[in-house]
């Protein structure tokens, strides 16, 4: 019997370096969005966009892609895909926008990742308790910035950041799990196992 079509066990899972990389993007982000920091710092968020949150995520999408994960190639290179195209938005063609169009523009763009972001929660009930919590937040805080950026509403705004903020965070804590878990080979800081079946 032939195994070529059988992904091989990957020798580590690259997840945690992904699942740090758009959390580290969303907390720079979430944290201007609620006024932690003046406006005038967006250029940290363009930064890490570029990097951590899209060419960092990428590539450990295309890793996984490789591997046979399904889920992670999908949401990694997906949103490596979102944070890149956000950077590019950003610094080349929101300035061609006139003003008064920012918002609606910028609603525009994160539109269709509202779309997307629901048929990847609805896929992470297969995966673990963890993610069903994590890409549920996610939903709510790209509704949120769209309702804000729309209607020019900086209270929706504020409430997107602080729900990035809190998604930061439980994004983080699944990045520590899955690397301490990894490293001391036991369920050190649990997931919660989650499945339809």
């Amino acid at each position: 019997m032939s195994t070529a079509s059988v992904p091989e066990k990957p020798l580590f899972d690259a997840g945690p370096i992904a699942l740090g990389a758009f959390a580290s993007s969303t907390l720079i982000l979430s944290s201007v969005n609620v006024n932690f920091v003046d406006k005038t710092t967006f250029q940290a968020v363009i930064a890490s966009a570029w990097v951590m949150g899209g060419l960092v995520q990428l590539l450990v999408g295309i890793y996984s892609l490789t591997v046979g994960r399904l889920f992670a190639s999908v949401a990694f290179m997906s949103y490596g895909g979102f944070w890149l195209s956000f950077a590019v938005f950003e610094t080349f063609y929101l300035s061609k926008v006139p003003p008064a169009e920012h918002g609606h523009a910028t609603a525009l763009f994160l539109a269709p990742w509202l779309i997307f972001t629901i048929i990847l929660w609805i896929a992470s009930f297969k995966t673990s308790m963890a993610f069903v919590i994590g890409v549920g937040l996610l939903v709510l805080t790209i509704a949120a910035l769209i309702l804000g950026q729309a209607n020019t509403n900086e209270n929706w705004i504020k409430i997107g950041g602080w729900l990035g903020l809190v998604l930061a965070l439980e994004i983080f804590y699944i990045a520590a799990a899955e690397l301490i878990n990894q490293m001391f080979g036991r369920h050190i800081l649990p997931l919660g196992a989650f499945s339809t079946e």
